[in-house]
């Protein structure tokens, strides 16, 4: 709908509480300051001390039950009992030596549930591990014995360093692609070229290594890995960006390309500050878990990162692709491709609260523990719920719409709001009319904020339509 100045109404800045609390938007008592993530997390944190001086169980003495590691395909297996209920998530520490003590500098994940498998280790290499229960109060219980276990070797699906072989690749692009002793050169001196080279063979789950050299640097170069190649229009990029003139230069980044109704659609997703020397060359390591893809990139005669420096979620849904190079610029040297297959299982470190914005972390934090039937989390999303359908009854009464979808995180608790949700509709919908309200969950997909922008297509259909002042 758009008001008599051709703006449009954002339902969540409508006032249900004048003196209510502070918005994002500088107004009080919007009801996005009492049904959005944000005013979900700022209940929780408020609602843990009116539970903790409550609670008569001392949590200092819950133990870890079931704890065991052990060695599997390119990987360890951290595993524990998760059935306590009284658990919200499990911190998980890991160290080269023995008796260690924990602290921030060991902790490797905080898990919501078991196993978790650690991918990041070296080869041959003995690791300790040690795990502690925390609640949703933030109060810790007994840190377990250690256990340990030696990573295994990694076994490598492909190895160009090793043994390359051309005929393994695809030639893409521009095509200006030359290859000598297991290089490839991309690129020509003579213009600017869009050029990649990418293997046959789909995965799916992995890390991939490979190393990027700039020979010739034009004004918007950029190197580095494919990932998810399914088309030349259909990939991920994993870049150093070191044109003197790109605006995102000096970054590492992620890049997603796709063609939408026959048109291109590039999109720089992600970026992470690095100082790119382009007379260095670089090596550049991406991870693939699931749908979450992790990045770090450094020069390859100094020593790697021990942590990712970037990561971005696939929003494709693409389960396998391709591996490969790509550069677009004047002139670059790739080679040693690498590519290790991990577990299927790895992806479920990143159910946990570790990935996404810092409100998404928290949110799936409290649904993890409202599952466990924690009651602050579960008073939280309830009152959530209720502001919900107070919101949803103040617009079916002022405006009659009858049908209302409810996404985000916070639909994976529809068992629990719900319930409340219908609750306050009953009260507050004129009792003749709250049959007809319709309210659906439906998954998140960030395509669905879109779909507003259809009335700018589509608002010609709707002139006769508006909300007008009223006049004496």
């Amino acid at each position: 709908m758009r008001g008599t100045t051709t703006s449009s109404i954002e339902f969540g800045h409508t006032t249900i509480n004048e003196i209510g609390e502070e918005c994002t938007c500088g107004n009080r008592g919007c009801w996005e300051a009492y049904a959005s993530n944000w005013a979900t997390i700022r209940r929780y944190n408020r609602l843990k001390y009116k539970y903790s001086s409550n609670r008569s169980q001392d949590f200092s003495e819950t133990k870890v039950s079931g704890f065991d590691v052990q060695r599997i395909e390119n990987g360890i297996k951290v595993e524990w009992d998760n059935s306590d209920k009284s658990v919200a998530k499990y911190l998980i520490y890991r160290s080269t030596s023995p008796g260690f003590q924990i602290g921030s500098a060991n902790q490797i994940s905080s898990m919501t549930h078991s196993p978790y498998i650690d991918v990041t280790v070296t080869e041959s290499v003995q690791y300790f591990y040690r795990v502690q229960p925390v609640n949703s109060l933030d109060q810790a219980g007994v840190i377990s014995p250690e256990r340990e276990c030696v990573a295994p070797k990694r076994s490598k699906a492909f190895d160009d360093g090793a043994a390359f072989n051309l005929e393994s690749y695809r030639i893409g692009g521009d095509q200006q692609v030359a290859c000598k002793e297991g290089v490839f050169t991309l690129g020509a001196s003579t213009r600017d070229g869009d050029n990649l080279v990418y293997k046959k063979t789909e995965f799916e789950d992995y890390i991939v290594t490979g190393k990027v050299k700039p020979v010739e640097v034009g004004p918007y170069d950029s190197a580095g890995i494919l990932l998810k190649v399914q088309s030349e229009d259909t990939w991920y990029y994993a870049l150093i960006a070191y044109g003197h003139q790109l605006k995102e230069k000096y970054n590492i980044a992620f890049v997603r390309r796709r063609m939408v109704d026959d048109q291109l659609d590039e999109v720089w997703l992600a970026f992470y500050p690095l100082q790119i020397d382009p007379r260095a060359e670089y090596t550049i390591k991406v991870g693939v878990f699931g749908d979450w893809m992790k990045m770090k990139a450094w020069k390859s005669n100094e020593e790697e990162p021990a942590d990712w420096q970037l990561s971005t979620k696939d929003d494709l849904e693409l389960k396998v692709g391709s591996v490969g190079f790509r550069h677009f610029g004047s002139k670059a040297e790739v080679s040693g491709l690498q590519l290790i297959r991990l577990p299927s299982s790895v992806e479920r470190n990143f159910l946990s609260s570790d990935s996404g914005s810092e409100s998404e972390r928290h949110i799936s934090g409290i649904l993890a523990a409202a599952r466990k039937g924690d009651d602050v989390a579960i008073e939280s999303l309830q009152e959530a719920a209720r502001y919900l359908g107070l919101g949803i009854a103040n617009i079916f009464n002022g405006l009659g719409i009858n049908t209302f979808f409810v996404t985000g995180q916070i639909v994976q608790a529809w068992a629990i709001i719900e319930p409340v949700i219908v609750r306050e509709l009953k009260q507050r919908v004129f009792a003749d009319n709250v049959n007809e309200l319709k309210i659906l969950p439906l998954e998140p997909d960030e395509n669905r904020k879109f779909l507003g922008c259809v009335a700018m297509v589509t608002r010609t259909l709707f002139e006769g339509f508006r909300i007008v002042r009223w006049q004496v």
